[in-house]
């Protein structure tokens, strides 16, 4: 997965903004980093769908690729998780899934073939 420049694009959404890295060409696979970050693991999954010829969208909702948060990261980030796992069992907002819903749109094959007509 490269991380540079040519890979990297920022996505807004209703005042939201987050870091996406995309590699890889085909059919797109969204992977979402868990907790610790967008650890060594998450990018060698993301590797081996770039592999088996798939486009990987990856975006960083917080910490540093490559990197494992430190516990202070990982507290505040349960936290965030807590916050976004009751906003579904109430039925409430969520700022996740608010902005990987517009996200998810704009990376399908129509969206795409919208975009370059």
């Amino acid at each position: 997965m490269h991380l540079d420049g040519d890979h990297r694009f920022a996505f807004q959404h209703d005042g939201i903004t987050h870091t996406v890295f995309r590699d890889g060409s085909g059919p797109g696979v969204l992977v979402m980093h868990e907790a610790p970050g967008m650890s060594d693991r998450c990018l060698a999954l993301a590797d081996r769908l770039i592999a088996a010829g798939f486009s990987t969208y990856l975006p960083l909702f917080f910490g540093k690729p490559g990197m494992d948060n430190k516990p202070r990261g990982v507290a505040t980030v349960i936290l965030c998780l807590w916050k976004e796992l009751n906003s579904l069992s109430t039925n409430g907002p969520s700022e996740i899934a608010g902005w990987l819903a517009p996200f998810a749109a704009r990376c399908t094959p129509s969206a795409a073939v919208a975009a370059s007509a």
